[in-house]
């Protein structure tokens, strides 16, 4: 799923085209000016949050460079559901709570009637995996 991409980010991307010789590459700031006009509590609809400008921005470098294997490292804020569906040469690596519930990938559709399943099979928790000899 490759999302809309603001033309600067292109212009942006092709300035830094030499820094991608190097292993990584840091994003370390996405950011977007807040409009006034909204109050703390909302959202601005035509603002995208971190964790989609973030994943706008992976999607743009894994369809860029399709000849590596890009790794993402963020922290709590970056774990949702902006990172579901990464293409298969994108890994992401961020920090859950301690108490966080995971999950197996959804099964495929069976092709009854009713909702499909939205959640795989509950695995164990993080501890209990923690714990568990390799």
């Amino acid at each position: 799923m490759l999302l809309d991409v603001p033309a600067s980010l292109d212009a942006l991307l092709s300035l830094l085209r030499p820094c991608f010789t190097q292993p990584t590459f840091h994003m370390f700031r996405l950011w977007q000016p807040k409009r006034r006009h909204f109050p703390k509590d909302t959202c601005d609809p035509e603002r995208p949050s971190k964790p989609v400008l973030a994943r706008q921005m992976v999607d743009l470098l894994a369809t860029r460079l399709t000849d590596r294997t890009i790794h993402v490292v963020g922290d709590a804020a970056y774990a949702t559901s902006a990172s579901r569906g990464l293409s298969a040469r994108v890994t992401m690596t961020s920090r859950l709570r301690a108490n966080a519930a995971l999950y197996a990938p959804a099964p495929p559709r069976t092709g009854k009637r009713g909702r499909p399943a939205t959640w795989g099979k509950r695995l164990a928790s993080l501890a209990q995996i923690a714990t568990a000899p390799t």
